[in-house]
């Protein structure tokens, strides 16, 4: 392993690395030698292998698009990074979260003001125990797209996506009818904070395991929440 990426230093794209079957550090060790990497995707992280990924990504000056996902029912233990890629546009979680270095404990995610400045893409995919979201004034300035879901009880959106005005697109995946009903336009007690976007989508996933896509204002969404 230690030769492993001896002459791949150059590489920029690095995506669909299943790490179901890895035991030792050594390749996280190789892997922060790829300074050069504008993408990456990890599936399957054990937990124990948290702290050596952000170690890694920590060195990658140039990390464009990263996509992270548990292995299973396993946390994803990233709060040892202290800070993440400068020019990060597209970011990707997926699975359960202890704690992360802006703020997430497993029910609160917190976005401090100044993180992620070259955001664009954000995914909050499948944090079962989020409760609540926080997103600071200042941060995230330039995210046009951010999907978030299944997280059951999770109940509102923070005030402040309203201020995202670049925001192009919202979609929400298996939500609470609950935080839906907060959305939808006249009744909605929510619904002035994602006016300004131009589409926010509803997935729905019915008992027969068929979704159905509802954009925001269909009259199907509300006959879907009732």
């Amino acid at each position: 392993m230690s030769n492993s990426f001896a002459n791949l230093e150059s590489l920029e794209k690095l995506f669909s690395v299943c790490l179901e079957t890895l035991e030792g550090d050594e390749f996280f060790i190789e892997l922060a030698r790829l300074k050069q990497l504008k993408k990456l995707g990890i599936s399957r992280l054990k937990p124990k292998h948290g702290a050596a990924l952000c170690t890694s990504i920590e060195q990658m000056n140039k990390l464009q698009s990263l996509a992270i996902s548990a292995k299973g029912e396993d946390f994803l233990e990233l709060q040892s990074m202290s800070c993440p890629p400068v020019f990060l546009r597209s970011l990707c979680l997926r699975g359960r979260l202890t704690k992360l270095t802006n703020g997430y404990d497993g029910a609160r995610l917190h976005f401090e003001k100044g993180y992620f400045q070259s955001l664009k893409e954000l995914a909050l995919r499948m944090l079962n125990g989020l409760n609540r979201l926080t997103i600071e004034e200042g941060a995230v300035p330039c995210l046009e797209w951010l999907s978030i879901g299944p997280s059951p009880y999770l109940q509102e959106l923070p005030w402040t996506i309203s201020r995202l005005n670049g925001l192009k697109h919202l979609d929400f995946h298996n939500m609470p009818n609950s935080f839906a009903r907060r959305l939808v336009p006249s009744k909605g007690t929510d619904h002035w904070k994602v006016e300004h976007i131009p589409n926010v989508v509803f997935y729905c996933t019915n008992g027969s395991m068929q979704s159905n896509v509802y954009k925001l204002g269909d009259p199907r969404l509300l006959q879907e929440l009732h």
